[in-house]
């Protein structure tokens, strides 16, 4: 029996590929969330998590998402376009699904939210000590206004989707195999 399956879209293919980079990244804001991680204060941490969110966990997840269509449901043929899209598609999935969950959380635990705030003005305090109460409280007015779910979830699909749209082209260069014209 081939190990072939039904030719399908890549928008099919990709989207479980989303949905498990998207629960991996909710994982991983959690475990943040509930080891009561600061990661102003460790920014160790913070380049590990900005790491895996922006460079390792997409590029793994497309990477599986196009090899995939390639292999399993395109009789191993893979166009950059195709990349192209899958890597939207992940990246776009996963954006949606951590947004939400990072709405629904910050609901269920505004307090999370609160103490979020905190530590941002104590950061911005330490990193410019010459800043007026008027300054930080401007500052901190625009970062809460920038946390609110209207902008939020857009401005994270529009970053995540640029980003699955330049891994997807440079993955599908890499693993493009071009069906014959004739």
């Amino acid at each position: 029996m081939s190990d072939i399956q039904t030719p399908s879209s890549p928008a099919k293919v990709a989207l479980p590929f989303g949905v498990f980079f998207g629960l991996f990244v909710t994982i991983i804001t959690m475990t943040i969330y509930f080891l009561d991680i600061n990661m102003y204060e460790d920014k160790t941490i913070g380049v590990v998590v900005g790491l895996l969110t922006y460079l390792i966990l997409p590029i793994t997840f497309i990477i599986l998402a196009v090899k995939t269509f390639k292999d399993k449901h395109n009789e191993g043929f893979l166009s950059v376009v195709d990349g192209l899209k899958i890597g939207v598609i992940v990246c776009l999935i996963m954006a949606i699904i951590s947004g939400i969950f990072n709405q629904l959380y910050f609901l269920i635990f505004p307090e999370h939210l609160e103490k979020m705030f905190t530590l941002m003005e104590e950061n911005m305090v330490k990193q410019s000590p010459n800043m007026t109460q008027e300054q930080l409280n401007g500052a901190m007015e625009i970062s809460k206004k920038f946390m609110s779910p209207w902008i939020t979830i857009p401005i994270s699909i529009a970053i995540f989707s640029f980003i699955g749209m330049l891994y997807g082209a440079i993955i599908g260069l890499i693993f493009k195999n071009e069906r014959p014209v004739f």
